[in-house]
């Protein structure tokens, strides 16, 4: 986007560069939100599965978030 801004300062017309925001995601490319785990079982062992599962779902998602927004850095 160009701009022309009169500064109210005499003639002084200049040219300014506005950087505009560029999607470098697909909406599509995000992986699915990770659901809460909800109501826990009163089994600390069967706990501590769901919890483990839930952590491994997070951690795989921040891993392709990353690789997502590695594209945006170029």
């Amino acid at each position: 986007v160009l701009l022309l801004l009169h500064a109210g300062w005499g003639d002084r017309v200049r040219e300014v560069r506005i950087p505009v925001p560029v999607s470098c995601v697909n909406g599509s490319d995000i992986p699915a939100e990770v659901p809460p785990a909800g109501k826990l079982p009163d089994d600390a062992r069967a706990t501590a599965d769901l919890l483990g599962a839930i952590v491994l779902a997070l951690r795989a998602n921040e891993r392709e978030m990353r690789a997502l927004l590695k594209a945006c850095e170029r």
